[in-house]
Formats: structure tokens, C-alpha cells, sequence
């Protein structure tokens, strides 16, 4: 079963989920890190807060409202990780 997003204990929010990332992004959440453990999926890091939880409650419960295009370019921030081997 595929993971979207999890808690973890060190108060960071992980997600492989590319367009959970990019609402968060979107909401002006800065990624803390990346993790490429798994060569096959990489793994988002932000900070774990209220507004956190609630967005990512809120995406997984398609609640969530966006600006398409602005979206689009919080999209674009988020390939771009994908491909930045600098944040780690």
C-alpha cells in the first residue's frame, strides 16, 4: 500500500505525494529536507505544525483551494527538488 504522508516523531511532516508537496509549497511551507533513500522515491520533509496537519488533512480530503496557476508554479518548485541534489 502506498504511503501519501506520515507523521514522524521528529516533528517533520514527510510525503512522497508530489502534489501534497506542492500545495504546501503553495501555502509558503519551504522543504527541510529531501530524503533519497529509496532510489525509486523521494520523500519530502517540512515542518510538522497545526497548519500542516490541516492542510495536509484538507488535500487528502480534496477540500482544498487553490489558485490554478500559482499552483502550477509551486508544482514546477517541487519537480525541481526532484532533480537538486544540493537539498538533502
Amino acid at each position: 500500500m502506498e504511503k501519501t504522508s506520515f507523521l514522524s516523531e521528529d516533528k517533520t511532516l514527510r510525503t512522497d505525494n508530489l502534489y501534497l508537496a506542492a500545495s504546501l509549497i503553495y501555502f509558503g511551507y519551504e522543504i527541510v529536507a529531501v530524503d533519497r533513500q529509496d532510489y525509486r522515491r523521494i520523500t519530502f520533509l517540512f515542518e510538522r505544525n497545526k497548519k500542516t496537519e490541516k492542510l495536509s488533512r484538507d488535500f487528502l480530503s480534496f477540500t482544498l483551494k487553490v489558485e490554478p496557476q500559482t499552483y502550477g508554479d509551486a508544482l514546477k518548485r517541487a519537480k525541481g527538488y526532484l532533480y537538486d541534489k544540493t537539498l538533502v
